[in-house]
């Protein structure tokens, strides 16, 4: 499946259950439109499939706190190269799946980065940024990787990368706290 152009899809369902896009199974390319929730997930990637994003704008509306804008729920991929998301968790990673991010904007009240499982995360480029209290590039599980090596992170209040997994630093990048 792909979405791109003018397409606008909206979850307004007050239930974290429901989400705007769930991929149970294949693969979704998101490359132009606005995909926008009030709660639950925005995207979510449910099982072994690949979710790419290169474009288009996806949004949390129900406020700071709320929310999840990309989810990546098993083993499946999820690639990020452009577009902009914007959420309380703006991409979760929250088993031992991949999520590659090589560009777009990610804007977060929370933790714009958050691998929360023994997946992996790859950062290449792109600009994440996280406005509230908490961490911008996060690892919750020992067993995780975060490998950077290019991009822009910045943290408004909290830690700019934590994580008691794995963090792996190979290259220059732009840090702001």
């Amino acid at each position: 499946m792909e979405i791109r152009g003018d397409s606008y899809i909206v979850n307004s369902m007050i239930n974290s259950t429901y989400n705007a896009i769930r991929v149970d199974e294949g693969n979704l390319t998101i490359s132009g439109g606005t995909i926008s929730a009030d709660i639950g997930y925005a995207v979510k990637n449910n099982s072994t499939g690949t979710v790419t994003i290169n474009g288009g704008k996806i949004t949390m509306r129900g406020g700071p706190g709320v929310g999840v804008g990309v989810y990546n729920a098993s083993t499946g991929t999820v690639n990020i190269s452009g577009g902009t998301i914007s959420a309380a968790y703006t991409v979760q990673n929250a088993s031992a799946g991949t999520v590659n991010i090589s560009g777009g904007i990610l804007s977060s009240a929370d933790h714009a980065v958050y691998n929360a499982s023994t997946g992996t995360v790859n950062i290449s480029g792109g600009t994440m940024t996280s406005t509230g209290s908490k961490t911008t590039i996060y690892g919750l599980s020992s067993g995780g990787t975060i490998n950077i090596s290019g991009g822009e992170i910045s943290a408004s209040k909290g830690s700019v990368i934590n994580s008691p997994g794995k963090v792996i630093i190979s290259a220059p990048m732009k840090i702001t706290k």
